[in-house]
């Protein structure tokens, strides 16, 4: 998220005397058309009965929205710029101050992700890129292909059906139910039985391509509240558990995602 200085640095304010500016400006037009399409666009998004200012509009979506949240800060400056912009302007709108280039483009960015939020496929590892175990693969094998490309988790396919995901708490899970610290270099997947399936500190999830952004990072922030880790979100077609798996999102999927959004 960018500093509040660095927006006012780049927001480049050129004050005119009235008399000698009397034509629109088309950075000031776009960035004001920003502002009013958000008003707007939050004024039906939260259905509000009663009259709310822009600002008080940014503090309920910031609460439903993760695009707003992370962005709260510069939504919030922009909404003081506009007002710099609009400051006792002529019923012409002719305004007294115009916006960096950079600025106004940083503003329909935002609000562009807002209007079409990134949907859980955005997200998602795709499959191409994931890598399958198989039930009768050797378990040290799978655990140097996840730490050679820095996997977390690895889907357990037997043929085209999901027999469970191979990850660190499933080894752990069936090492607790057993009793025992060693596992032995014939040890395969399958024999990791129900811990691929119901490990003890994680659970995973089927949603469909479509699903909100917003509504995965729910996910995750309901099962830690839960204190059981959403392990990983597969992605289907449809959210249905006997589709072909299309995607994977893990929590660092979702914190790489938003990192890389947000700069």
């Amino acid at each position: 998220m960018r500093a509040l200085n660095s927006i006012w640095i780049k927001f480049i304010i050129r004050f005119y005397e009235r008399d000698n500016f009397m034509s629109y400006s088309e950075l000031s037009n776009r960035f004001v058309n920003v502002y009013n399409e958000l008003s707007e666009y939050m004024e039906k998004q939260l259905k509000l009965k009663d009259y709310r200012s822009h600002v008080q509009m940014l503090n309920i979506m910031s609460k439903k929205s993760h695009i707003v949240k992370n962005n709260y800060d510069e939504l919030r400056t922009f909404a003081n710029l506009r007002n710099i912009i609009v400051h006792d302007s002529t019923s012409k709108y002719n305004p007294i101050a115009e916006p960096n280039k950079e600025v106004v483009d940083r503003y329909e960015h935002i609000f562009n992700k807002l209007k079409n939020p990134p949907t859980a496929y955005d997200v998602a590892t795709k499959s191409n890129d994931l890598v399958f175990a198989q039930p009768n693969m050797k378990l040290i094998d799978c655990i140097k292909q996840m730490h050679d490309k820095n996997y977390s988790y690895m889907p357990v396919m037997d043929k085209n059906n999901l027999v469970g995901v191979l990850s660190g708490d499933s080894i752990f899970t069936h090492m607790r139910k057993n009793y025992t610290i060693t596992i032995s270099n014939d040890f395969k997947v399958e024999d990791l039985g129900d811990s691929l399936v119901d490990p003890m500190d994680e659970r995973f999830c089927y949603v469909s391509k479509n699903t909100l952004l917003d509504e995965v990072i729910d996910m995750y922030s309901r099962d830690i509240e839960e204190g059981k880790r959403l392990g990983a979100v597969l992605v289907t077609e449809t959210g249905d558990s006997k589709q072909k798996i299309i995607g994977m999102i893990s929590a660092w999927d979702l914190i790489d995602y938003i990192g890389k959004e947000d700069k």
